[in-house]
């Protein structure tokens, strides 16, 4: 059963680099372009996220399993995303340069606000124009058909989805779902997540070699085990 809803379905409630956009907290704009034609080519899914600046022990990030996610047992909360096939300007000023096309993972909110244009003012899914910028500690957000000035042509949209659909990434098939999974951070087992936060733990406390030093770290009581290495052994 997959973990993942379609973009087309009510979002619930929550219990690889250079492939991804990072709208910029500095630019005066962020502006993109949606490739995917319609709302089931959207995955969607509850994150977890840990942040050292927020006083995680680690950087680490990964998609809720369910019941038997980690996630519970560290007693934190996911938060909705949707993973959006965006084309994005190589140069805002410049359409002569070219675009790239980049996964998105979207909050709920902004998603929300692109499906609200699709279902209920009718634009196209595929081509709508998203422009993000930060004000102040919060993020802005705007989905519009894209005027002329900035508009990229049907035949760019439709080629670049079907590079997308050709990889086997456009979120179909359980064997799509399965390969965007494994782009934006889905460890299908308990046992592959623990082993994943102990190898990120270890990377900044060398001390933490199983799990009871992870649910440390995570200031949890660990039970009294004796002290070895189990990343080897999940």
């Amino acid at each position: 059963m997959s973990v993942f809803s379609r973009g087309s379905e009510p979002i619930q409630e929550s219990n690889a680099g250079g492939m991804f956009w990072r709208p910029d907290a500095k630019a005066p704009i962020n502006r993109a372009f949606i490739l995917a034609p319609s709302l089931d080519n959207i995955l969607v899914a509850p994150k977890y996220g840990v942040f050292e600046v927020s006083g995680g022990p680690c950087n680490a990030s990964w998609i809720d399993i369910g019941a038997s996610d980690v996630g519970n047992i560290l007693g934190i909360k996911p938060s909705v995303k949707a993973f959006v096939w965006v084309l994005v300007p190589n140069d805002l000023k410049d359409k002569s340069k070219g675009y790239s096309a980049k996964m998105w993972e979207c909050s709920k909110t902004h998603f929300s606000t692109i499906v609200t244009q699709i279902q209920e003012f009718g634009s196209d899914l595929q081509g709508l124009m998203v422009v993000l910028k930060k004000d102040g500690n919060r993020w802005s957000i705007s989905a519009n058909n894209a005027p002329k000035a900035h508009a990229v042509d049907g035949e760019v949209l439709e080629a670049e989805w079907k590079a997308i659909s050709d990889k086997g990434l456009d979120g179909i098939s359980d064997d799509s779902q399965e390969a965007v999974g494994k782009l934006v951070g889905l460890i299908p087992t308990q046992e592959l997540q623990k082993k994943f936060l102990i190898e990120r733990i270890q990377k900044k406390n060398p001390k933490v070699v199983n799990w009871a030093g992870v649910l440390r770290a995570f200031g949890l009581a660990a039970p009294e085990v004796e002290e070895e290495s189990d990343v080897d052994e999940l």
